[in-house]
This record gives structure tokens, sequence and C-alpha cells, in this order.
């Protein structure tokens, strides 16, 4: 992800949006394809006032899955702003791949000066992965 994103940190920061949830456990799926529908709809500009008409959802995927294709959901014209909740989460990221990972499957490269410091065990050749390990970059530079 962080790659896709041209990340360059130690860190990956995911936006988390307050958007309206659905009332039952039932409805997940629904809501999910809805908001993929306006995300590709408007370009993948996340409005998070957007309210849809609960009712409608079913029948609208239905209508859509018909038809093969799919339009913009159903939704309530007129809502008065919704009061955000946004939260930022922030992941270290590790490796050449700078992706999150958790301790369990990292190995350490052993030169001090490494600037990365944290590897993948699966992005590595595990055979070389023993107790006393170089990364490419730092092998390379010996």
């Amino acid at each position: 992800m962080s790659i896709i994103c041209k990340q360059h940190t130690k860190q990956l920061s995911i936006n988390i949006a307050s958007i309206q949830h659905q009332l039952n456990s039932l409805d997940c799926g629904l809501f999910s394809i809805a908001f993929v529908t306006e995300l590709l709809y408007s370009n993948y500009a996340l409005n998070t006032n957007v309210r849809f008409q609960i009712p409608q959802l079913g029948p609208h995927l239905v209508e859509c899955l018909e038809k093969g294709k799919f339009d913009p959901f159903p939704k309530i014209e007129k809502m008065p702003k919704m009061p955000s909740n946004d939260k930022v989460v922030k992941f270290n990221v590790f490796c050449n791949c700078k992706l999150p990972g958790c301790i369990d499957d990292l190995i350490q490269c052993e030169n001090k000066k490494c600037s990365t410091k944290w590897f993948h065990v699966v992005c590595v050749d595990k055979n070389k992965a023993n107790e006393k390990w170089l990364c490419d970059t730092c092998k390379n530079n010996i």
C-alpha cells in the first residue's frame, strides 16, 4: 500500500472517515457497495455527509444487478451536516516494501548504520535470515 501511495516515510497514515453506519447487522454489505459506488461516481472524492435512503438500498442493488450496471444509490438530499469523528491511524512501516509488520515476522539487519533496520522475513531469503544477518544493501556496501 505504501508503495502505491509513494510513501517514503517510516509511517503510513490512514484516514478513517466518519460515515453513515447501518442500523442493524444485516446491511453492512449493502452499505459497502453503496459507498464504493459513491466513491467511483465521485472520482474518489469522499463526502462524509452522504446519507443513503436505507429502505431503498436493497431494491436498488437488485435493480443494478439485473441491468448489469451500477448507478449511484438513492440518497437523502437535505441532511444537516454530521459532526466529524474522523480518525487518523498511523502504522510504522518496515523493509524495502514499506508495509507494516508485527515483531514476529521481522528480522533486523546487524549493521548498526542500516537506514531500514527491520525487514519482513518473507521479503528476504529465509535461508539467510539467521542470527547474524545483513540486508542486501548493507551486504553490497561492505
